[in-house]
């Protein structure tokens, strides 16, 4: 592990380091402390997540939006297309785009990032299920780009029972409505 961070770090240069599966050991036997002092010798502006035994810089929950903002400063979610990650053929429970953009929706009114993951298959090609999701996600995020970037969390769920966000001074609020009364009211 140790020889494959040097040559990534060699030929990469990466600011961000993303660990994953530091369940499978304990700190010492990760050497946790000594990773993150390696790759911060190398890039004292890295960005490291958390799954190095928690010693990273944003927390990374999974599969399921939390219920409260997560304590760190920053977080994202890492979150599948359909029920697995990367490319299984015979998994096509896929989220419609609309299960996806409320997934995305919640992660930025509680002040975290999406992470979705994108499952190619061997040649390298998008399924067809995928691009459909992305592109609807896509045209979202270029309608509404003022209540996604540069904003932060918006009012906890006491004040607004759905999900918001503020921009980055908080003099606007945005809300994000799903459901509108029959009555148009």
């Amino acid at each position: 592990m140790n020889g494959q961070l040097t040559e990534l770090q060699e030929n990469y240069n990466p600011d961000l380091w993303w660990f994953d599966g530091d369940w499978e050991h304990n700190d010492d036997e990760w050497q946790a402390d000594t990773i993150k002092h390696k790759l911060l010798s190398y890039n004292a502006m890295c960005i490291i997540n958390s799954r190095l035994r928690n010693k990273g810089d944003y927390a990374t929950p999974e599969l399921g939006i939390p219920v409260q903002r997560p304590k760190a400063k920053y977080w994202e979610l890492c979150q599948t297309m359909n029920d697995s990650w990367g490319y299984y053929p015979t998994d096509t429970n896929y989220k419609s785009p609309q299960q996806v953009i409320d997934v995305f929706v919640d992660c930025i009114s509680k002040g975290g990032n999406l992470l979705l993951d994108i499952g190619p298959k061997a040649d390298g090609t998008i399924p067809a299920e995928q691009v459909n999701i992305l592109k609807k996600l896509g045209r979202w995020t270029k309608k509404h780009p003022e209540a996604i970037y540069g904003t932060k969390a918006g009012l906890p769920y006491d004040y607004f029972y759905g999900p918001s966000s503020l921009n980055n001074d908080s003099t606007i609020l945005y809300l994000y409505v799903r459901d509108f009364p029959a009555d148009g009211q």
